[in-house]
């Protein structure tokens, strides 16, 4: 997944600088700052803003986000909210099922795809994972999950869509049936949209050109 795209082609077009991270941030993509990515970010700090469960990203001091495509929304549509839950600074959400819509863009064409990468820090005494759904046509990559303590855990999980989707709708929800025994403090979504292979030899051809350009001023 790191690729091509992923690395340093990518970064002549963005200033390389480190990006910030969260209290529950642990499993920031590679990719994360590179071109035609995105990020967002819910710790859930409040209850919700404009009706009970509806958030724009990033929500709460210190969330992250980069979407140069317009903004994410995360949708609780049913459960409780805990002020102060969980391990980090944020509040949890006990719930059975939240939706998040990110917006996309960037290159187009049947040779291009999409990265996602989603961080989940949940509370389940058993560490059961939750169940995941990105539509359309995204396939799941892989997936970790990892103890954080007193029964929270920290869920990493990959998808891929072939071509660039334009937008992700990402559901989460609760395997166990029981939303008072089940909490989300913090959600994070990483996107890259990755250009077909003849789009990056031009940029690599083109930064090689500006590279021997410069040589020679010097």
């Amino acid at each position: 997944m790191k690729g091509l795209a992923t690395g340093s082609l990518a970064c002549v077009l963005l200033v390389c600088a480190p990006w910030p991270t969260s209290a529950e941030d642990l499993a920031p993509p590679s990719y994360r700052g590179d071109a035609f990515s995105t990020t967002q970010e819910w710790d859930f700090v409040t209850s919700g803003t404009l009706e009970t469960g509806f958030y724009l990203a990033p929500d709460g001091v210190g969330g992250i986000t980069n979407n140069p495509f317009g903004d994410a929304t995360a949708t609780i549509y049913e459960g409780s909210w805990h002020s102060g839950d969980g391990p980090g600074p944020g509040g949890a959400w006990y719930t059975d099922l939240l939706e998040f819509v990110v917006p996309g863009g960037g290159p187009s064409g049947p040779a291009t795809y999409r990265l996602l990468r989603l961080q989940a820090t949940f509370y389940d005494p058993q560490g059961r994972e939750p169940n995941v759904l990105v539509f359309d046509d995204f396939v799941e990559q892989g997936a970790s999950t990892e103890p954080i303590g007193d029964d929270w855990w920290h869920f990493t999980q990959d998808w891929r869509s072939e071509p660039n989707a334009d937008s992700e709708i990402v559901r989460i929800w609760n395997p166990t049936g029981d939303p008072l025994g089940y909490g989300f403090s913090e959600v994070v979504i990483d996107t890259l949209a990755v250009p077909e292979p003849a789009a990056l030899l031009l940029l690599a051809l083109s930064v090689l050109v500006v590279s021997v350009a410069r040589r020679g001023a010097w």
